[in-house]
């Protein structure tokens, strides 16, 4: 617990700004609160904000809490995709595939995007993994189009965050991460700035202000899929979590 909290410290000093405020201790929220000289840039608002994978889970979530900030985003969809949930959102629909590059570039390039986000995972019906060639097509579209940022959801357990998890775990998973790992690593090395977030397990349970991202590869946890989501979004206005590898779990107080 003592690790937790001083990490969860660390993240309050990152992106007091933001309102990061996880409960700490009095003394160092009132650090986190007193004026840095290099405090880290801070956008009030986004630019248009693409998501890919967006019909439901994580990114549906994503889909709603943009929304709920009033900021612009748009979801790309396969032709056969389930829209309801979307539909209800009244967010415009953009008709693609990761796994297709042209369709890929040509949604990367329709409007003015400032990040995009990928939250895609699986398999093609011919077993192909889209979590990896999917994930390099739609970073390589990005940095055709000079996208500020991609933001990328991977899980713990992939790259160095491996020994986070139980051997058990990785061999059942052990597609998904290797997918993953390419995916990462693509980004990585792509030149582009990027948020990678390696969430624990996903809940369904509404936000409760638990959630933390926290720069050591070596917990796990679970958290809620409307709790990520705020914490990923807030990741999105600032120049703080560029270039960042989060691990992303709930604790307790």
């Amino acid at each position: 617990m003592v690790k937790k909290v001083a990490l969860r410290c660390v993240l309050i000093a990152q992106f007091a700004v933001l309102g990061f405020l996880t409960a700490c201790s009095d003394d160092a929220q009132e650090a986190a609160e007193t004026p840095q000289p290099d405090a880290p840039i801070v956008r009030d608002s986004l630019g248009g904000v693409l998501i890919i994978g967006g019909t439901r889970g994580v990114g549906l979530e994503l889909v709603r809490e943009l929304k709920a900030r009033d900021e612009k985003v748009v979801v790309l969809v396969r032709r056969t995709s389930n829209t309801a949930d979307l539909e209800v959102e009244e967010v415009p629909l953009i008709v693609g595939d990761a796994m297709d590059r042209p369709s890929i570039d040509a949604a990367v390039a329709s409007d003015d995007f400032s990040i995009v986000v990928t939250t895609i995972n699986g398999r093609t019906t011919t077993g192909q993994r889209v979590d990896a060639e999917g994930n390099v097509n739609i970073i390589d579209a990005a940095k055709a189009a000079n996208i500020d940022r991609v933001v990328l959801i991977s899980t713990i357990g992939a790259g160095d965050s491996r020994g986070a998890v139980s051997d058990e775990l990785l061999n059942a998973l052990a597609a998904a991460i290797d997918a993953k790992n390419v995916a990462e690593d693509h980004l990585r090395t792509s030149g582009l700035n990027y948020t990678i977030v390696r969430p624990g397990g996903l809940v369904n349970k509404p936000a409760n202000g638990k959630g933390v991202l926290l720069e050591d590869s070596t917990v796990n946890g679970v958290i809620g899929r409307p709790e990520l989501a705020k914490i990923i979004t807030d990741t999105f206005y600032a120049d703080a979590a560029v270039n960042k590898t989060y691990a992303a779990i709930e604790v307790d107080e």
